[in-house]
């Protein structure tokens, strides 16, 4: 019974540290979108004068930061760290 216990604390404490991380990501993930399109929306005509090249390379940027899937990433790395006591 005993180490049931202590897998029931370790269990509830990597799922809330992995919440919490998962929570973070998402708004951060928000935050910067919102940036992003803020920034877009405020500043028109300076893409206007930007050189082609660089402004692909800010466009490839922006839709990276939001295809990325950093909530997907964050619930992997929680999992493995979550695993990793398990072996202990």
């Amino acid at each position: 019974m005993k180490n049931t216990w202590k897998g029931l604390v370790v269990g509830a404490l990597t799922g809330m540290l992995g919440g919490v991380v998962l929570d973070a990501a998402v708004r951060t993930r928000q935050e910067a979108s919102r940036v992003i399109d803020k920034a877009v929306e405020r500043a028109p005509g300076i893409a206007e004068r930007v050189p082609d090249a660089a402004a692909a390379v800010a466009h490839r940027t922006a839709e990276a930061v939001r295809d990325a899937d950093l909530g997907g990433k964050v619930r992997d790395m929680a999992q493995r760290v979550g695993g990793a006591g398990d072996d202990a």
